[in-house]
Parts: structure tokens; sequence; C-alpha cells
């Protein structure tokens, strides 16, 4: 019997290695099908920017970039000028994004193996993942999210293991919080689990390197830069774009222009540091949500809406377009177009299904699991925590569907967690 039972083991997880294997061979397919030219919107200004610092030699921010709108990214950003200058083109940069995903697959299975005792809250949270076309489809792009998923996840599957490893977990954090400011969420769950467990030893290791290597960021980023920058200045944009008269719970660039409380004249604006602009639009946004408060509190709601709503999928890719034409393309739709599923003709049907039913079938799961189990499974509550801090982050400032792909292995593994406790439910009552 036992002998029978290891052999049913290794042949579930044989079907569950095949099964992601699979997965990330059909993501290498869609990207060789979807030649990435990144000209367009985020991705296409970390292209730029990489590519203007490699020309000057240094890394991002540099002296140039003091006069900006802002400063983000920069983790991603630097990630692109390594492999610019180890590879000398972004043409296959896409591929990467499938080792990420490869990556974060095994740091779930890993996660909810240390937090949970049966195997299958792990092997569920890995299909539950993996059916998200979120993150299928954002491998042809060069959005920074798998990358930041792999450091985050990195964080605290590291925290998991305990003593020897809570340097790394702090390494690989402050990696995050150079990629994403939200890596606080995930700062505050890796205390949460040290203090929980009393090993105060191990939260001072994890917080001191988190703040050497923030340190060394910022000293690095000085040589060629004036202040000492460790993540990204989109505090105040971010903000305002929330919290203002045309706001609707989502991205919002009409603050930005002539007559509105985001405007900011040309001739002024090119002499504003990227630290005088940002403190100018948190004030003149902390000052909106002050004297309206009630319309504040309704946009708030709103963007819970736009975060949760659905998940995004990234059905599209941009055309080519010459060198020439690069700085009107950055924000520019006009060469976009669909993008080739290589399957058949009902996939894009397919994946809006899941983009929309299966993710709001996630979603209620999530919030059935923080009301009944969360508070009963400080394991589960861990889990919790990013969840909920990068949900708070996000509806202060701007919320929209992109925002939410960082929580997605979160989001996969309480539903798995809480689709195995129904199903014993289920099971008891039927006995």
């Amino acid at each position: 019997m036992v002998f029978k039972g290891l052999i049913n083991l290794f042949s579930l997880r044989l079907f569950v290695v095949i099964s992601a294997l699979f997965w990330l061979g059909l993501q290498v397919l869609y990207v060789y099908n979807n030649k990435y030219d990144a000209l367009v919107s985020d991705p296409g200004t970390y292209v730029l920017l990489a590519w203007s610092c490699v020309t000057d030699g240094t890394l991002y921010p540099n002296y140039s970039h003091l006069y900006d709108s802002y400063i983000f990214n920069p983790g991603w950003v630097n990630f692109i000028i390594l492999w610019i200058k180890m590879f000398g083109t972004t043409s296959n940069l896409a591929y990467i994004q499938v080792i990420f995903n490869a990556i974060t697959l095994f740091l779930i299975y890993r996660i909810c193996r240390k937090l949970f005792e049966k195997e299958v809250v792990a092997i569920f949270a890995l299909y539950s993942y993996m059916l998200l076309p979120a993150v299928f489809t954002i491998s042809s792009h060069l959005f920074s999210e798998p990358y930041y998923i792999v450091l985050s996840l990195s964080s605290l599957y590291f925290c998991l293991l305990g003593k020897r490893f809570s340097y790394l977990s702090g390494f690989f954090l402050a990696l995050a919080m150079w990629t994403r400011p939200i890596a606080l969420g995930w700062l505050v769950a890796c205390l949460f689990w040290y203090l929980k467990s009393k090993d105060w030893k191990s939260a001072t290791r994890h917080v001191a390197m988190y703040i050497f290597t923030c340190m060394i960021i910022a000293i690095s980023t000085h040589q060629n830069y004036p202040n000492y920058l460790y993540k990204s200045t989109t505090g105040g944009v971010n903000l305002i774009m929330g919290a203002n008269d045309d706001a609707s719970g989502g991205y919002c660039a009409a603050v930005f222009q002539e007559g509105k409380i985001g405007h900011i004249p040309d001739e002024f604006k090119s002499k504003l540091t990227v630290n005088e602009k940002d403190s100018i639009w948190t004030h003149r946004a902390v000052h909106w949500i002050k004297t309206h408060p009630i319309q504040y509190s309704i946009l708030t709601c709103k963007k819970m809406y736009y975060l949760f709503n659905s998940s995004p999928s990234f059905l599209y890719n941009y055309r080519t377009a010459p060198k020439t034409k690069k700085n009107e393309l950055i924000y520019s739709q006009s060469f976009r177009s669909p993008a080739n599923l290589c399957f058949s003709p009902y996939s894009e049907l397919f994946m809006s299904f899941l983009s929309s039913v299966y993710f709001k079938i996630i979603m209620i799961s999530v919030v059935f699991g923080l009301l009944i189990y969360s508070w009963k499974n400080m394991n589960l509550f861990f889990i919790y925590i990013p969840i909920l801090l990068c949900t708070l982050l996000t509806v202060l400032t701007v919320g929209e569907p992109r925002y939410n792909i960082v929580m997605l292995p979160f989001l996969s593994i309480v539903f798995s967690y809480c689709l195995i406790q129904i199903a014993q439910i289920i099971k008891t009552y039927f006995k």
C-alpha cells in the first residue's frame, strides 16, 4: 500500500511537471510569434532609458534624468541595461519573461509546501496561477511585473526557510523595492513571520541586509546622479492621478492638462527637478483630498472595483516603427495590433472568460478566506499581508487592473487553500 501510494504521488508530481513544461513551451511559442518591438508605453520607455544609459556608460538614473517628470522602475531598467551590455540588443529579452514565470511556479510550489501540510494546496495553486491569462500573455512584453514577482516571492521564500536565509530574504526584498515601492507590503509580511516565530535575530538580520542593500544601491546611483536614490519617485504623479476632479478610479492623464491641478507650465517644468515635481504634485493631491474627502472616498471604492474586477490580458503587440518615430511612439497606440495566439480561433474567447469570470471566482474565494480562515491560520494570514497592503497602497493612489498582477501568486495560493477547505467541508458533510 505504501509502495502504491508512492507511485501515485510520483505520477501526480510528474503530471504537474509535464503540465508546467507544456505551459512554458506555449509561452515560448507565443513570444516567438509576437516579436516585440518595445517602443510604446512603459516598456518602450524602459528600453529607451536603458539604451541612453548604455550610450552614456552609466546606470539609471544619471544626471540627464534629473529634470524628467519622475524616476521610475530603476531596478528593471538597470536589468535591461545589463542585458544590453551582455547581448547587445533587447530583441530576445522577452524570452526572459518565460524564465521568470518558470521560477515563479517553483516558488509558489515551495512556499505552499512550507506553509501548508497538504501538497494538494501547492498543486492547485500552480494550476490556478497558470490559468490566469495575464501571466501568460505578459510574457511577450517587457513590463516589469514578472521580474518583480520573482524578486518578491524569493524574499518571502527565503524568509520561510529560517535563520540562515534571512540575509538573502532582505537582499531580494531590497531589489524588489528598487523595482516597485509596493514591496513595503512584502517587508511587513517578512517581519510578521519573524516576529510571529519570536525570531528576533532573523528579523534583525533581514532588516539590516535590506537597509544595507538599499544603501549600496543609493550610493551606486549617486555616482552618476545628484541624489541618493534607491527606488522610483512615482508617488506624487500616481497620487495626483487618483485625486483630482477628473479622476474616475483609474489612469487619468487629463490631470496634467492646462487648467488642471496637475499642470505645471512648460517654462517652469523644465527647470524643476524630479523631486521638486514630485513634491508639487503630492502637495496638490493632498490638498485636494482634504477639500474633497467624500469624493476621494468614492474614488477609492471605484479603484477597488477596477483593481479586482478583472485580470488584464496583453493580447496585442506593437509593429516595428522607424527610429525617427521613437519619441512619438512612446505614448502612441497607433502601432498596436492583435497578438497571434497560435492556437484555436476560440483561444481569445477562452482567455477573456478566464480574465473576467474565473478571476471573479478567485476574488470571491479570497474575500471568503479573509473573513473565515485568515484569522484562524496565521500561515495563511502571512499570504494575505502583501495582498492587503498592496491593495491599500494602490487604491490610495491610482488603480487599474494591471496593478493586480503582482498579487496574482498570492491570490492563487489563497484560492487553492479555500478550495481545499470547502472540498473537505463538503466531504465531511456527505460522509
